[in-house]
């Protein structure tokens, strides 16, 4: 067999575990989403939604970074110190990845993101300096992302943006400043690479009994066992605590804006998405409850 025929069948190897581990993981987070939004009675493409194009490279990088792992695994991981550098890495890829290489599309691809001047200097007037991004097409809905200072970003709908009123508009966005003045982003990182280190563990853990059966009824089972951690891991337990984040930030805006004039944004919004608010979900309360929240507060 040629050199090259044979770095030819490893290179596969690699790619063909990343891509069966990625897409294990994804199916059982897409599995949990829907199963969240039956219980929540959320619209499930909403929670998820899915642009092709971003998909599609996130995934090839994703790819990259598994099969790079998973090389540097069987090749290099022989001491002690290799082995703690190799988890730090490991540990902290996903996280770092949506935390900090991801919110940097917002920023540079200007087809699908554009930075609105306008809102940016009202905001700044009040002494917060941030990028504050339309996303093109029909979504209604606003979010902060990035914990880098360069990269610290507002993202609103451009549906939210030409439907709702300018001052409940601004009193919105002030609820997503909260998220970046309180750092929940960063708070969310760090429990992630925690969250990631059990992932880790999870995943050695199942590499080192069943290695000696790996075509057996086992391995398939395993799979499944790995991924249901690792998408708890990933969604359920960080949903659980935006939960309570999200409290935080209205309290946030509440008393940058005023409690009436918050209030009237979210149930502005809460129209606008035809009663999504009110419903609340896994990772934001009930309009009811943060209502009431503010109102205590």
């Amino acid at each position: 067999m040629a050199i090259s025929e044979f770095l030819f069948k490893v290179l596969i190897k690699y790619i063909l575990s990343a891509i069966y581990l990625i897409s294990s993981i994804n199916i059982i987070k897409l599995l949990l989403i829907y199963i969240a939004s039956i219980y929540y009675s959320e619209d499930f493409k909403k929670n998820i939604n899915l642009k092709p194009k971003i998909v599609f490279i996130e995934s090839l990088i994703l790819i990259f970074l598994f099969s790079f792992s998973f090389w540097f695994l069987d090749n290099y991981l022989n001491s002690e110190f290799v082995i703690l550098i190799f988890s730090i890495f490991f540990v902290s890829l996903i996280p770092s990845y949506d935390f900090i290489i991801s919110p940097l599309k917002y920023i540079s691809l200007k087809k699908e993101y554009t930075r609105n001047k306008e809102l940016e200097a009202i905001i700044k007037n009040d002494g917060f300096n941030y990028n504050l991004v339309i996303i093109r097409g029909k979504i209604l809905n606003a979010y902060a992302t990035g914990i880098l200072p360069f990269s610290k970003t507002i993202l609103i709908g451009e549906t939210l943006k030409n439907k709702m009123t300018k001052e409940n508009l601004i009193s919105i966005i002030y609820h997503e400043i909260g998220h970046l003045k309180y750092n929940h982003l960063t708070k969310l990182y760090f429990m992630n690479t925690i969250l990631s280190l059990l992932s880790f563990l999870a995943f050695f853990t199942r590499q080192y009994f069943l290695k000696e059966s790996e075509t057996s009824f086992y391995e398939p089972l395993s799979v499944f066992i790995l991924g249901l951690l690792i998408g708890l891991f990933f969604w359920y337990i960080p949903g659980k605590i935006q939960f309570q984040l999200e409290l935080e930030a209205d309290r946030f805006a509440s008393e940058i804006v005023g409690k009436e004039k918050f209030e009237s944004a979210l149930n502005e919004l809460d129209v606008l998405s035809a009663g999504d608010v009110s419903k609340g979900g896994h990772t934001h309360p009930k309009l009811s409850k943060r209502i009431e929240y503010i109102g205590r507060t």
